[in-house]
């Protein structure tokens, strides 16, 4: 039996200092043995999540999330915020930013 690609929201409200969530796609391994890790894909730049699972009419071999999936490997896709799904950030982010926590 095949699993369907399963959407996801992850709270990241306290880490942000405001509500803030990030929009994911958890793809399950398609195969029976133990897996042996799961796989966190976050794409660069300004690309979303679907970059990881690119489906190009008459091209067919351009899914990562399928060649992984096919491979034993379960696959979460994740929107960084500011694109795709997730959340727009009201604050700077930066990586001299203080953590609110």
């Amino acid at each position: 039996m095949t699993l369907a690609a399963q959407p996801l929201k992850i709270d990241v409200s306290e880490v942000i200092g405001e509500r803030a969530s990030l929009a994911a796609t958890y793809y399950p391994a398609r195969t029976a043995a133990p897996a042996p890790a799961l796989l966190v894909c976050l794409p660069g730049g300004t690309y979303s999540r679907e970059y990881w699972d690119l489906n190009i009419p008459g091209h067919p071999g351009y899914s990562f999330a399928d060649f992984a999936t096919e491979n034993g490997y379960p696959v979460v896709t994740i929107d960084p915020l500011g694109t795709g799904e997730s959340s727009q950030a009201g604050c700077e982010l930066s990586p001299d930013r203080q953590s609110v926590v």
